[in-house]
C-alpha cells in the first residue's frame, strides 16, 4: 500500500476496518485514518476530500511528506492485505507488523552492500523479539533468508499459490545463500510464481 505507512495500516487491518462494506465512503475511510494514525502516535495528517465520487487526498507530513487516495483502500490490493491478515494474526505469537520490504522503506533503490546490512540488522532486531512479521517482498532470496514460512501471493484478484516451510538455522547469515539448500528452498518458492 504505497505511501501508507506501515504503523498506520497494522492499526487499520488490526481494527479490521474494511471499506468495501456498503455505506463506507471516502469521508469516512479518511477518517479511519486519521484514527488509526492517533492510536499509533506520532503522525500529523490532514486529509482534502475530492471532487464528487473521488477518493479523498491524505497527506502525512514529513520529512519526507507523502500523500496517498483514500482509494486504496477500496482496491483488490487492501481487501486481500486484509483477508491475508485474517489468516496470519490467529496464528501469530504475540504482536503481528507487516512490513513492505521494497515500497515503506527504498530498499530497492540501495546499494547491494547497504541492503545486505538492512537485512542483516533487520534479522537481529526480530530475532530478538517475540514478534510476528508479515515481511512484504518481490525478493525471493530476501524472503528464503529472512522468513520461517514463504507465502506466494499472484495473479488477478490476488490468492495464494503456493507455501514453502524454510529449514534454514537461525540466527541466519549471509553465508548461508550459499549453500545447496538455500538454493534448494529459493527454486520451491519460484515454481509457485511459473
Amino acid at each position: 500500500m504505497r505511501g501508507v505507512p506501515a504503523p498506520v495500516l497494522n492499526e487499520l487491518l488490526r481494527t479490521k476496518f474494511r471499506a468495501t462494506k456498503r455505506g463506507i465512503g471516502h469521508a469516512e475511510i479518511g477518517e479511519a485514518v486519521v484514527g488509526a494514525a492517533a492510536a499509533v502516535d506520532g503522525y500529523d495528517i490532514s486529509v482534502q476530500a475530492g471532487e464528487g465520487n473521488e477518493g479523498h487526498t491524505v497527506t502525512i507530513a514529513g520529512p519526507p511528506a507523502r500523500a496517498f487516495s483514500t482509494d486504496l483502500f477500496k482496491s483488490p490490493d487492501y481487501a486481500s492485505l486484509g483477508e491475508l491478515w485474517e489468516k496470519v494474526a490467529p496464528a501469530a505469537k504475540g504482536p503481528t507488523t507487516i512490513v513492505e520490504g521494497d515500497r515503506e522503506t527504498a530498499v530497492a533503490s540501495l546499494d547491494e552492500l547497504t541492503r545486505d546490512d538492512l537485512r542483516g540488522e533487520l534479522l537481529r532486531l526480530w530475532e530478538g523479539q517475540a514478534r510476528s512479521v508479515v515481511y512484504v517482498t518481490h525478493d525471493i532470496e530476501e524472503a528464503v533468508l529472512l522468513a520461517d514460512r514463504v507465502v506466494v501471493i499472484g495473479g488477478r484478484p490476488a490468492a495464494v499459490r503456493g507455501e514453502v516451510r524454510i529449514s534454514l538455522a537461525r540466527p541466519r547469515t549471509k553465508a548461508m545463500r550459499r549453500e545447496p539448500l538455500f538454493y534448494n528452498l529459493v527454486e520451491g518458492v519460484r515454481k509457485h510464481l511459473e
